[in-house]
């Protein structure tokens, strides 16, 4: 399912939220995303021990959290005694999120990216869980899934082959556009770093949508002006351009 074509300018992503203020991957981060201008919000999805599917970036929860452990080893009625840090360090108001939270949560113009983190033995559990929430709440039209892993992504296409995908990439490659196929993907993801406006024209004339992430600067946003999508930790850097 295409995703990006439809859209007339940059869909501005409003990665993990907005981390520089609030709690990565918070309702309340997702939220402030969306007035600083984001088009739509970018979180990652993760299943606690017991199944469920619940809003965490890494693979412990650490970094991010006052509690310890890794998510798959964690029951979600642990985790919900857990709070978000702030971007100091400091502890929020914040508790880690379920997917369903922010699908429920985010207004009905919000684009949402899911990226689903965690190895293929994961897709019995994570996948049939995901599509039913995004039918559930008729979000088959805003909704975007991706991942590193092409593995979950091949079984989300064969499941459901009307939610819309992005693969995401650490480099731009020659076989880009066949591997995007391969997992059902209409668009791909790739960092600054490795964006080559030649061969992103090239995808794009293929109908493979571009979309990049690792931004770390406003200026930046100039040279990669012909992508389909920007993952930014502020929305607002898209007003200096």
């Amino acid at each position: 399912m295409d995703f990006y074509p439809h859209k007339s300018r940059p869909v501005l992503w409003g990665h993990r939220g907005l981390p520089k203020v609030w709690p990565e991957n918070s309702l309340k981060g997702f939220q402030a995303a969306r007035i600083a201008g984001a088009t739509g919000i970018e979180c990652d999805l993760r299943l606690t021990r017991d199944g469920q599917v619940i809003v965490m970036h890494d693979p412990l929860i650490d970094r991010t959290t006052n509690g310890k452990g890794a998510v798959y080893e964690l029951s979600w009625t642990s985790l919900q005694e857990v709070v978000l840090r702030n971007p100091a360090g400091s502890l929020s108001n914040q508790h880690i999120p379920q997917m369903t939270d922010v699908l429920a949560s985010m207004d009905v113009g919000c684009l949402i990216n899911f990226e689903l983190k965690g190895p293929t033995r994961d897709a019995p559990y994570l996948i049939p869980q995901l599509t039913r929430a995004i039918h559930e709440f008729h979000a088959e039209d805003r909704v975007l899934v991706s991942s590193f892993n092409p593995g979950l992504l091949k079984v989300l296409a064969q499941q459901d082959p009307d939610i819309a995908i992005a693969l995401l990439l650490d480099g731009l490659y020659d076989n880009v556009a066949d591997l995007a196929r391969h997992v059902g993907a209409s668009a791909v993801h790739v960092n600054q770093e490795s964006y080559d406006s030649g061969i992103v024209s090239l995808l794009q004339q293929q109908a493979i949508a571009v979309g990049v992430y690792e931004i770390w600067r406003p200026e930046d946003l100039r040279q990669i002006q012909e992508a389909d999508a920007w993952f930014l930790d502020d929305p607002g850097w898209a007003r200096a351009i």
